[in-house]
């Protein structure tokens, strides 16, 4: 069990899965389980003590509260980078990614090849536009519609974190072909 995460759902006796199956919890449990270690749950004994959930709940909710100028900002990050795509600006385009993405392709000229190699429809669009913004406690997910050079159409789902200068960044575009499920 090393590095296992497990869940209990607050829905009644934790002995019966079948209660738990039938009803809405309230909220879940999660522990991560180190090698060795057995975790033992009570589920009676931790709703004993509500008000030291209390903070974490309401800390939890503050953390998806992102405002119309963070969506407004994370929005024109994407097209920046697609206009420093569009102008094989590299430089630009780089500077877009995440400090763990710049890490993981070290130069403005890996990062591009990897770009035009993989990811033609973002590379080079016929044209965009956003779908969608959902947020998570990690940050902004922006989903795009794109039409390819070819005409054929895409989604892009892009994630993106707020960084502590307070700038927003790419940390990763997932793509994939309208009407093809994954």
């Amino acid at each position: 069990m090393r590095g296992q995460l497990l869940a209990f759902e607050a829905c009644g006796d934790p002995t019966e899965p079948a209660r738990c199956a039938s009803s809405r919890p309230d909220f879940v449990i999660a522990f991560f389980v180190e090698e060795n270690m057995r975790v033992l749950a009570s589920i009676p004994h931790i709703l004993a003590a509500p008000l030291a959930v209390a903070p974490v709940m309401v800390f939890s909710l503050a953390a998806f509260a992102f405002s119309e100028s963070d969506r407004a900002e994370s929005r024109a990050v994407i097209e920046r980078q697609i206009d420093a795509f569009r102008r094989d600006d590299g430089g630009a385009a780089f500077a877009f990614a995440s400090p763990e993405l710049q890490t993981l392709f070290q130069s403005p000229e890996r990062f591009m090849s990897m770009v035009r190699d993989g990811y033609q429809p973002v590379y080079r669009p016929k044209a965009y536009s956003f779908s969608g913004v959902t947020e998570s406690d990690a940050g902004l997910t922006e989903t795009l519609a794109i039409e390819d050079a070819q005409g054929e159409a895409w989604t892009a789902v892009y994630t993106l974190e707020k960084q502590p200068d307070g700038s927003w960044k790419i940390t990763s575009c997932h793509l994939v072909k309208a009407g093809v499920s994954t």
